[in-house]
């Protein structure tokens, strides 16, 4: 760092602004914008089970309707838990409160299975919680991502055309349980 305790630009951009952080040793190190060759999309979802069903919403943003937990992704500005809370009642007209974190489970779709996206891979963080319902009445949702909610009976989840997801939210439910 020059005198006067202020850093300065690298040489090869001398107007370039740029702020410094200062690593351990006292040194400025320059932030590097790094870009990624994928999209990555954050969500939150609930399972919420009641009286040996489980609540689910299907989804047809894909043109072929497969069931899944409610929930879906944040805003800008949005933290995981108001989100999952957010989507649950717009997917099923139920207000809900989350209970534990169960788990992340990370996805990466290829360019070529994605549905929008210009070609390029998606790498999707799906954020898990338990949740319950505390009031509201069941409602499907309008001009959304899904078009019906309803309540399944566990035995009947291994039937369901449904994503992935749900397998996953269970699974992780249950090993809470244990």
């Amino acid at each position: 760092m020059p005198r006067g305790g202020r850093p300065s630009a690298p040489p090869d951009r001398p107007n370039a602004p740029w702020r410094a952080l200062l690593c351990a040793a006292g040194r400025a190190v320059r932030p590097r914008l790094i870009l990624m060759n994928f999209d990555t999309r954050v969500g939150a979802y609930g399972v919420i089970v009641r009286d040996g069903a489980v609540l689910l919403a299907r989804w047809t943003e894909s043109g072929i309707p497969r069931w899944t937990l409610p929930g879906g992704g944040l805003e800008l500005g949005e933290d995981a838990p108001s989100a999952a809370v957010r989507e649950i009642a717009e997917e099923t007209g139920y207000t809900a409160e989350l209970g534990r974190l169960l788990g992340v489970d990370s996805k990466f779709i290829p360019a070529e299975r994605r549905l929008h996206g210009a070609g390029r891979p998606l790498h999707a963080l799906r954020i898990i919680y338990s949740a319950t319902v505390t009031g509201g009445e069941l409602a499907h949702e309008l001009d959304g991502s899904t078009d019906e909610a309803r309540w399944f009976a566990l035995e009947e989840v291994a039937a369901l055309d449904r994503l992935d997801l749900v397998d996953e939210g269970l699974r992780l439910l249950g090993s809470e349980n244990t």
